[in-house]
């Protein structure tokens, strides 16, 4: 019943040149009974794009999250 808790920061370059930060805004939770990241959230700010926000859930052990851009979101499943 272990649960590994991140929370992390980074910037970075895309393979264009465009600069990109990346912030944990909910620490994103693995736990060691699920194949899964199970929640928390990450906030994707591209160079010259909109901020997508990344959800992984409420604690559920599932593979759903979504992704925010603007006010789309967008359904998918982790592999």
């Amino acid at each position: 019943d272990d649960d590994y808790k991140y929370t992390e920061n980074s910037t970075g370059i895309n393979r264009d040149g465009k600069s990109f930060t990346v912030s944990t805004t909910s620490a994103i939770v693995k736990k060691y009974s699920c194949k899964w990241i199970t929640s928390g959230t990450l906030e994707i700010k591209p160079e010259g794009l909109a901020t997508r926000i990344i959800d992984f859930g409420n604690g559920t052990c599932d593979n759903n999250a979504t992704l925010t851009i603007n006010d789309r979101v967008f359904s998918f499943s982790m592999q």
